[in-house]
């Protein structure tokens, strides 16, 4: 029982702290109202979907809300792959125009 506790109260710290960043224009600080206000909202959205519909309600919204976040992780994903796609790229073709840089020197060098 404690490690679900600890478990919901720091997903809501998170979701607080994200929310609060948001909100406050890309702020890594932003302000303890600010945080309080979206922890207040968030538990009463959870409050009145658990008194509305019991927990198949609460679990249908989140579920629902869940999916934009998941399009938006697996586009993160497939961007990520790009770039460090991209990057391996580029890193081969700056080691191949050292090597030729490299040969190019030791072709102008005396036997």
């Amino acid at each position: 029982m404690t490690l679900v506790i600890i478990f919901f109260v720091t997903s809501a710290d998170s979701a607080t702290f994200v929310l609060g960043m948001f909100t406050s224009g890309g702020s890594l600080n932003p302000s303890h109202r600010v945080k309080l206000i979206w922890g207040v909202l968030l538990a009463a959205i959870a409050l009145v979907l658990l008194q509305s519909g019991g927990l198949k309600a609460l679990q249908a919204v989140l579920i629902v809300s869940a999916l934009p976040f998941m399009l938006i992780m697996i586009g993160m994903a497939v961007s990520l792959y790009r770039a460090l796609s991209e990057e391996e790229h580029d890193s081969r073709l700056r080691q191949i125009r050292r090597l030729r840089q490299l040969e190019a020197l030791e072709k102008r060098l005396p036997d």
